[in-house]
């Protein structure tokens, strides 16, 4: 079992230890995900209801007809969806 050096409190440590028992400096990298997963999907569900209320939209517009209240809902849904996600995010990050 070799030891190592703290860079913090310079304590002899375990080269198997997470972190060190003087100071509790981590010894190993430790990464981190910012953004939980779930967050992340809730963003691509609403990012695809955004995008589809866009293209139903379009395509009603160039087709000529009237502008049915089903692509309207879609895409309040998908914009209001997707800021307050965007505001979840955010929030959850230090």
């Amino acid at each position: 079992m070799p030891l190592t050096t703290c860079p913090d409190c310079e304590h002899s440590v375990s080269d198997q230890a997470p972190a060190c028992p003087q100071c509790g400096r981590p010894m190993t990298a430790q990464t981190t995900e910012r953004t939980s997963k779930s967050l992340k999907a809730q963003l691509l569900v609403f990012v695809l209801v955004l995008c589809s209320g866009l293209l139903g939209t379009c395509i009603t517009i160039m087709d000529g007809e009237t502008l049915h209240w089903f692509w309207v809902v879609l895409l309040a849904c998908g914009a209001i969806g997707y800021l307050a996600t965007q505001v979840s995010i955010w929030w959850e990050h230090d």
